[in-house]
């Protein structure tokens, strides 16, 4: 269920109204009947998916926590890391190695052969809940975690539905506990949900939906669009996709506030990154902090040297590529990243004895390291936005050779201009949300937040109006990170 699908207007009023009215100890109950309802509302049978996963990380869990022996403590762990990284395997990645591999014959063989890939269907959010079930089974298997024992709490762990199919990828020492606990109805946890809801409506609907529009047009006809189109087209695909998942990642803390719980924050400011490093540490953090937790500190890190740190950098973001998406384009993406963050590694002490010499040159580098961090961030998004490598390559080749040649698309009338103007006006009031918050004393509501509450009627009439003018025009929409 798709959070900007009309029936999730009703169903969230219904689940936050029943949660409040039931007693403690069948919230959980009804908590898992609601989440496998929201994942299974589109497709039931990827249901099954997500309760194998589910049960044989609690087996492993209690099996792992009851044998003393280190033999059958590490066989149980690796048992459950091969059926669990095979099923993300066979569902994501299947088709795309054999793919690979025919293609990769067929380079070195006079008998070409064929592949017909296998009709799957890649379960929404396969991604997010395999990491979250392998971050559990690891730190068991390393004692950084007790094994749960109450598999009704587990299994709302790994399908809490504000962050089942998108994220924030949780982890088990700060989720599980929120859910066991005894919330009580308070007016802080609703005045702090109704910021991060409507800021996640407004980043989707109002922006990230509208900039697609252009976005989505260009990327269509790359063959015949100019220079300039790819160019604006990819700028605007920056914002399209950070409205887009960290819109989804803002409805999700929202709904999970209504409910009491108190969700990872995903982004920080991205765009204001002055490093790639930092853009990463910023962008997606939860994703980041689960490789460095588990892939780059156990690979060794920066322990080890420049030279073995640089490998661990490379390793970390080809899989990061993989993570987002079986495709050779994705995976170019990801090691065009770990390339030049190796780069920032090499260069970070001498470029920091220069910088620091004096103040003046501290504030310059400020602005054009931010400045030059998004355009390098830009360059990357090409692959990320493009169909294939080839498509990327064609992206490139036009801005730099046709910028002005070409079908212009006619999409940059007045109008649009204007929209684009108040959509990133929009983001900008963004922050105000937030800094502003809802007071219930014993009068009632302050003045202030009277005035409040009439900025977010302003917003929820444009969240309303783009809604609509979205439905009436191209329907509803999914979110980019679905697919992932």
């Amino acid at each position: 269920m798709n959070f900007n699908r009309l029936v999730f207007l009703l169903y969230l009023p219904v689940v936050v109204l029943l949660y409040w009215i039931l007693p403690h100890k069948v919230r959980w109950v009804f908590l898992l009947a609601a989440s496998y309802f929201f994942y299974a509302y589109e497709n039931f049978y990827l249901l099954s998916l997500i309760l194998i996963t589910t049960v044989l990380s609690f087996t492993v869990g209690l099996l792992m926590e009851k044998t003393e022996k280190k033999g059958m403590r590490k066989l149980y762990f690796i048992i459950s890391l091969v059926i669990i990284l095979g099923i993300l395997f066979v569902f994501k990645y299947l088709n795309f190695t054999l793919e690979s591999a025919i293609g990769l014959i067929n380079l070195f063989s006079k008998d070409k052969l064929s592949f017909t890939p296998f009709a799957l269907i890649l379960p929404v959010g396969i991604s997010f809940y395999t990491f979250q079930t392998l971050g559990y089974v690891i730190d068991v298997y390393k004692g950084k975690c007790k094994a749960e024992h109450h598999f009704g709490y587990y299994a709302l762990f790994v399908s809490f539905f504000p962050q089942l199919v998108a994220g924030p990828i949780e982890k088990v020492d700060v989720l599980l506990p929120q859910l066991k606990e005894n919330h009580k109805l308070c007016f802080d946890d609703f005045s702090e949900a109704l910021p991060f809801l409507i800021s996640g409506f407004v980043k989707k609907i109002v922006i990230a939906d509208f900039l697609a529009i252009y976005v989505d047009a260009v990327y269509s006809n790359v063959l015949t669009a100019t220079g300039f189109s790819l160019l604006l087209a990819t700028v605007l695909f920056a914002f399209q996709i950070y409205g887009d998942f960290s819109g989804y990642c803002d409805i999700a803390m929202g709904c999970a506030r209504l409910l009491g719980i108190k969700l990872t924050q995903n982004f920080e400011r991205p765009y204001l990154s002055h490093s790639v490093r930092e853009f990463f540490r910023r962008w997606h953090v939860t994703l980041n902090n689960w490789f460095t937790e588990y892939i780059y500190i156990p690979l060794g890190g920066s322990r080890h040297g420049k030279a073995r740190q640089i490998l661990n950098v490379l390793i970390v973001f080809l899989l990061s590529g993989l993570w987002h998406g079986a495709s050779f384009h994705y995976v170019i993406w990801g090691l065009l990243n770990g390339i030049y963050i190796c780069i920032e590694i090499l260069t970070a002490s001498a470029l920091k004895r220069f910088v620091d010499k004096t103040p003046l040159r501290k504030k310059i580098y400020d602005v054009l390291s931010i400045g030059f961090t998004f355009v390098f961030i830009l360059s990357t998004w090409v692959f990320f936005r493009s169909k294939n490598v080839m498509e990327a390559f064609h992206v490139y080749q036009r801005i730099f050779t046709s910028f002005l040649s070409g079908s212009p698309l006619g999409l940059l009338s007045p109008e649009f201009v204007l929209r684009i103007a108040l959509s990133f006006l929009l983001l900008l009031l963004i922050p105000y949300l937030f800094s502003h918050k809802l007071i219930l004393n014993r009068d009632g509501l302050s003045k202030e937040s009277f005035a409040v509450l009439s900025f977010y009627a302003v917003i929820i009439l444009a969240i309303g109006f783009a809604w609509t003018y979205q439905l009436q025009t191209s329907g509803e929409s999914g979110f980019i990170y679905f697919q992932f």
